[in-house]
C-alpha cells in the first residue's frame, strides 16, 4: 500500500502546488491588469498636461506677453495629473517588485525638475530652444513609463497593445511638439535654424509613425488614422508643414529674405491639436483595451488552472483507488498464501513428518498438492514454495530411510547383545546350582551381576531404538521386590538401603519398564556421589498413586541444570544416533522414555543433605493393592528379580 500511496500523494501534492502557483500567478496578472486601468487615467492625464504645458510655456518665452494666466492653470494641472500619477506609480512597484522602479525614480526626477524649467520659463532667461529641449526631456517620460509594462504583459498580444500604445504616445508627443513650435514661431520672421531642425525631426517622426501605426492589425487604430489622414484638415497642415519646410530658416538667418510664412498657421495650429487630442484619445481607448485583455486573459487562466488542477486531482483519486483496489487484491492473494503456507508449516507438514516417522509411505503429489495462485509472480512464489515443501519433505523421507536403516542395525546389535546377556545368565543360573564352594559361589554371583547389568545396557539400546525389551511377567510383583530387583541391578548396590515398602503390587505388564527406570535412577545415584556416600530408596502411598524416592548424598546439581534435566524428564528428545555422543546421560534419556511411555511421572529436586532426590510418581492405573496369589517368576518360584 505504501508503494500505491506514496506516489499518488506525490503527486498529488505536485499538481496542488503548481495549481497553486499558476492560480496565484493568474491572480497577480488580474492585479496588474486592474492596476493599469487604475494608472492609464493618471498617465494620460499627466501626459496631456505636460503637452499642453510645454506648448504654452513656449509661447509664453516667444511672447512675454502672451498666457500667463493659462500656463499658471495648466501648471496646477501638471502639479494634480503627476502627484496622481506618482502615487500610482508606488501602487505598480509594489505589486511586481523592483520591476518599474526605474521608470517611478524617472518620474519623480521629472517632476523634480519640472520647477527649475518653470522657474527659468517665468524669469525670461530661457530660450525657445532651451524650453523646447527640457520639455521634450519631460514629455518622453510617459513612453518609456509605457515601454517598461511591456516586459510584464500576460501575453504576447498583450505586449504587442502595449508597443502600439506607446507608440501612440510617441506620436503624440510628436505632433504636440510640432504644434508647440508653429505656436511659439512669428509668423513674420518665420523658424530660427534650431527650431526649423526640431520642426523637421518632429515631422519626420510623426509621419513615420502614423505610417507604422496604419498598418498595424489593430483595426480601430486603422480606422481613426484614416479619419484622421483623409479630412481636408490634414491635408492643409501637411500643406503648411511642406510651406514651413520650404520656407526655410527666419530672413535673418538666411540668404533669401523674402518668402514668408503661410498666413493659415492658425488653422495648422488647430489641427494639429486636433490631432494631439485624437491620438491620445486613441491611446487612452487602446490602453483600456489591454487591461480588459490582460483581466480577461487573467480570468481565463484562473479558471483554466483551477479545472485543470481539479482535473488532476480527479485522475490522481480514480488512478489511487484503482491502484489501491489493485493492490488489496494483491495484499488479499499474498495473505492468502501467507495462510496457505503457515497451514502447510504448521499442520500438514507436522502430520506428514509424525507419518514419516512412523515409517509410513508418502505419497508427495497427494500429501502436498500444487498450490493454485496463478502463473504471475505470486504464483511463481507459491510454487516456489511448494517446491521447498516438497524438497524438505523429500529429504525428511531419505533421512527417515536412513535413519530406519541404521536404527534397525542398532536394535539387530543390541538385541545380539540382549541375548547373549540372557543367555549368560542362564548359564551362571545353572552352574550357580551345581556349585557348593562359598568363594567359586561368590565369583559366579560377580558374574551373574556383570550379566544383569550387560543385559541392562541393551535394553537401553532397545529403548532407545523405541521398542520393547523382551523380559515380561505375567503376574502382579510387589513394590518392594520391584525396587529390590532395580537395586541389583546397580554398580554399586551394596551402598544402597532400601526402606519399608507399603503392601502395593505392580501389574504385570510395566513390572519390566520400572524395574529398568529405577535401576537407572539408582545408577545414577550411585555414580554422581561418593564411593562412601549412602544412597536410600524409600516409598510410599499417596493420594492417586505410590511415590518411590531414590536420594543420594553427592555433589549435586546447579538449578538451571535441574531445569534442563527436568524438561527431558517431561519430554523425552528426538533421541538418534548423535544423542550417544553428545549427551553422557543416556540413562535419563531411557528413564524419560519409559516415564512417557507409562505415564510415570520423575522428577529431580535438590535433597536435604546436598544431593539430588528423584522422585518417581505411580499413578494408579500402573498398581494392583491386592496381595499376590500366584508366584512371581515364570518357574513357579520366588527368585530375586533380574
Amino acid at each position: 500500500m505504501a508503494v500505491v500511496l506514496i506516489p499518488s500523494i506525490v503527486f498529488a501534492t505536485v499538481v496542488i502546488a503548481v495549481g497553486l502557483h499558476l492560480v496565484e500567478e493568474n491572480r497577480q496578472n488580474r492585479a496588474w491588469a486592474e492596476l493599469i486601468l487604475r494608472v492609464a487615467p493618471q498617465a494620460v492625464d499627466f501626459s496631456e498636461a505636460m503637452l499642453q504645458e510645454r506648448r504654452l510655456a513656449m509661447v509664453r518665452v516667444a511672447h512675454p506677453g502672451l498666457g500667463s494666466d493659462e500656463l499658471n492653470a495648466q501648471r496646477l494641472r501638471v502639479d494634480a495629473a503627476g502627484t496622481a500619477l506618482l502615487e500610482a506609480a508606488s501602487s505598480l512597484s509594489e505589486l511586481t517588485t523592483g520591476a518599474f522602479d526605474a521608470s517611478a525614480h524617472q518620474l519623480r526626477d521629472t517632476v523634480r525638475r519640472l520647477g527649475a524649467v518653470r522657474a527659468r520659463t517665468d524669469s525670461g532667461t530661457s530660450t525657445v530652444d532651451e524650453v523646447y529641449q527640457a520639455y521634450s526631456l519631460l514629455t518622453a517620460t510617459g513612453g518609456i513609463a509605457v515601454g517598461a509594462l511591456v516586459p510584464r504583459a500576460p501575453d504576447v498580444d498583450s505586449a504587442i497593445a502595449l508597443t502600439t500604445t506607446a507608440t501612440l504616445l510617441r506620436t503624440a508627443d510628436a505632433i504636440s511638439a510640432v504644434h508647440a513650435l508653429v505656436a511659439a514661431a512669428d509668423a513674420e520672421t518665420a523658424l530660427d535654424q534650431v527650431a526649423l531642425q526640431a520642426f523637421a525631426t518632429r515631422v519626420g517622426a510623426y509621419h513615420a509613425d502614423l505610417d507604422s501605426l496604419a498598418h498595424k492589425d489593430d483595426p480601430t487604430i486603422r480606422q481613426r488614422l484614416v479619419q484622421l489622414t483623409s479630412s481636408p484638415q490634414w491635408r492643409q497642415l501637411v500643406e503648411f508643414e511642406n510651406a514651413v519646410l520650404a520656407r526655410g530658416a527666419a530672413p535673418s538667418e538666411r540668404d533669401d529674405p523674402t518668402g514668408p510664412l503661410p498666413t493659415d498657421s492658425a488653422a495648422a495650429q488647430q489641427t494639429l491639436g486636433l490631432m494631439v487630442n485624437g491620438l491620445l484619445t486613441l491611446w487612452r481607448t487602446n490602453f483600456v483595451g489591454v487591461q480588459q485583455r490582460a483581466t480577461d486573459i487573467a480570468d481565463n487562466a484562473v479558471r483554466t488552472s483551477a479545472l485543470t488542477v481539479l482535473g488532476a486531482l480527479i485522475i490522481a483519486a480514480v488512478t489511487f483507488v484503482l491502484t489501491s483496489w489493485l493492490a488489496s487484491g494483491l495484499i488479499r492473494r499474498l495473505r492468502r498464501l501467507r495462510l496457505h503456507t503457515l497451514a502447510v508449516a504448521d499442520t500438514e507438514l507436522p502430520a506428514i513428518m509424525a507419518r514419516i516417522n512412523a515409517g509410513e509411505a508418502i505419497d508427495l503429489t497427494s500429501a502436498l498438492p500444487p498450490s493454485d495462485f496463478g502463473d504471475d509472480e505470486i504464483g511463481q512464489l507459491a510454487a516456489a514454495f511448494d517446491t521447498a515443501q516438497r524438497a524438505a519433505v523429500s529429504a525428511a523421507m531419505a533421512e527417515a530411510r536412513t535413519r530406519g536403516a541404521v536404527n534397525a542395525i542398532f536394535l539387530n546389535l543390541a538385541h545380539r547383545s540382549q541375548a547373549m546377556a540372557s543367555r549368560q545368565l542362564e548359564v551362571l543360573d545353572a552352574a550357580e546350582a551345581h556349585e557348593e564352594d562359598p568363594d567359586k559361589m561368590e565369583l559366579l554371583f560377580k558374574l551373574d551381576h556383570l550379566a544383569t547389568r550387560e543385559r541392562r545396557n541393551a535394553e537401553n539400546l532397545i529403548i532407545l531404538g523405541g521398542e520393547r525389551p523382551g523380559r515380561q511377567w505375567r503376574y502382579p510383583v510387589p513394590l518392594s521386590d520391584v525396587v529390590q530387583g532395580a537395586i541389583t541391578e546397580s554398580k554399586d548396590y551394596t551402598r544402597v538401603t532400601l526402606h519399608r515398602f507399603p503392601d502395593v503390587s505392580v501389574n504385570g505388564g510395566v513390572v519390566a519398564d520400572i524395574i529398568h527406570l529405577l535401576a537407572e535412577l539408582v545408577e545414577n545415584a550411585t555414580y554422581f556421589s561418593s564411593t562412601t556416600a549412602p544412597v536410600t530408596v524409600s516409598g510410599g502411598l499417596v493420594k492417586g498413586g505410590a511415590v518411590v524416592e531414590v536420594a543420594d548424598r553427592g555433589r549435586g546439581l546447579s538449578r538451571q541444570e535441574l531445569h534442563r534435566i527436568n524438561r527431558i524428564l517431561d519430554s523425552p528428545p528426538d533421541f538418534g544416533i548423535m544423542h550417544l555422543s553428545s549427551d553422557a546421560r543416556m540413562g535419563l534419556i531411557v528413564v524419560s522414555i519409559l516415564a512417557g511411555r507409562n505415564e510415570i511421572k520423575v522428577r529431580l529436586t535438590e535433597s536435604d543433605h546436598g544431593g539430588v532426590t528423584a522422585t518417581v510418581f505411580l499413578p494408579p492405573t500402573l498398581l494392583d493393592q491386592r496381595s499376590p496369589s500366584a508366584p512371581v517368576g515364570a518357574g513357579g518360584t520366588r527368585p530375586l528379580l533380574r
